[in-house]
């Protein structure tokens, strides 16, 4: 119920809500019937609603926040009021750098984008939020028109297509940025204005920090294929997990035909006899290793070599050279140590398993109520 001069709610959002700053004071009351944002013990302008949630920049020196008069909305940053629209698309987003914001809204049949209070173009539709780069110097969304979907960047609208099938992708660098599109029926990615080859579709991309690596996964008349650097690779029922390795010189994934399964590294194929859980590279990028599950148990394969059955696998750990991998196997409420083809004694429970030189490692141990470190040498 409203009660003239009473208050109507106070709202304090915990730590980690999208309200929430953990350098600032900031709540939303209301009197009279209305409602009003307190930021810094002060109390800024009142409307009839405060939409939540209210933003901080990263820095929490900036506070966003819609709120509602009638039937217009109005963006408000740093206690200043902007102008109204019909309706708030997109929240007000901080960049990075927390010295730029942008909000999306619709007036009349046109939506745009605000940046910085400055009123960008008119569109039938915006199809997505304004993504900042992470330098925070560019700035891109996508749009629709009558002439197809296309990505303004910078201000500057690109090439049209039927659809647009993903959002931005900036590389680590902010030098570049890409996305999937679709026209006539055929999608394909776009790298900095530039198409890539087109298939049935495409998903699941793969970018170094700096771009010069690409890759994704495609589907082909019914076959799935993984394309690396612009090239496609051999065609499978499913290929998935794609991963650069560390040196961003090799590339993986893992691929499914009938019945067989495989890793596939810089196009070898590597047969796995049950479903891979998971896998990687060496630090140094030189070898590969997996965990395969087999019924309920699970295996190590590294380096080609298979290990012992475990019910669960976990605390991979590799030597100085990265020729060795030791891990902890579970049967059951056991644990043990295993590295190549050794094994330690059981344990109630393992932490702490570190490599201790090239011929041996420790860890902590615990059997019963006995507390242990234990030094295990590989020779």
């Amino acid at each position: 119920m409203c009660h003239a001069d009473a208050w109507l709610f106070f709202f304090q959002p915990a730590p980690g809500d999208a309200g929430y700053s953990d350098d600032r004071s900031q709540n939303v009351a209301g009197k009279g019937g209305k409602e009003f944002v307190v930021n810094e013990g002060a109390a800024q302008d009142s409307f009839d609603l405060v939409l939540q949630p209210l933003s901080f920049s990263p820095d929490s020196k900036h506070l966003g926040y819609v709120g509602l008069q009638g039937t217009k909305e109005y963006a408000v940053v740093d206690g200043v009021k902007g102008n109204d629209f019909e309706r708030l698309l997109q929240p007000v987003t901080f960049s990075p750098d927390s010295r730029h914001f942008a909000y999306v809204v619709r007036k009349g049949k046109a939506e745009f984008a605000v940046l910085d209070w400055r009123k960008q173009e008119d569109f039938s539709r915006l199809l997505s939020g304004v993504a900042f780069s992470g330098d925070s110097r560019h700035v891109g969304y996508v749009v629709k028109q009558e002439t197809g979907a296309s990505v303004v960047l910078d201000g500057h609208r690109g090439e049209p297509f039927d659809q647009i099938t993903s959002g931005l992708y900036f590389s680590g660098d902010c030098r570049h940025v890409a996305f999937t599109a679709r026209l006539q029926r055929r999608e394909f990615i776009v790298v900095d204005g530039m198409r890539g080859p087109d298939f049935d579709s495409v998903g699941q991309l793969l970018f170094s920090g700096d771009f010069r690596r690409q890759a994704y996964v495609a589907r082909q008349n019914g076959k799935s294929l993984a394309v690396v650097d612009g090239t496609p690779c051999e065609e499978f029922d499913r290929v998935g997990g794609l991963s650069f390795s560390p040196n961003l010189k090799r590339t993986a994934y893992l691929a499914r035909y009938r019945t067989h399964k495989w890793l596939v590294v810089d196009g070898v194929k590597e047969p796995a006899d049950g479903e891979i859980e998971t896998y990687g590279f060496t630090p140094d990028s030189a070898r590969m290793w997996f965990v395969e599950r087999l019924g309920s148990k699970k295996r190590l394969v590294f380096d080609d070599a298979k290990g012992a059955e475990f019910d669960g696998l976990w605390m991979f750990t590799f030597s100085p050279a990265c020729d060795r991998l030791a891990y902890v196997g579970v049967c059951g409420k056991k644990s043990s140590v295993v590295v190549g083809g050794l094994e330690s004694p059981d344990y109630d429970e393992i932490w702490a398993l570190a490599f201790e030189g090239p011929k041996s490692l420790v860890f902590n141990a615990r059997d019963g109520n006995d507390l242990w470190r234990v030094s295990m040498k590989l020779e």
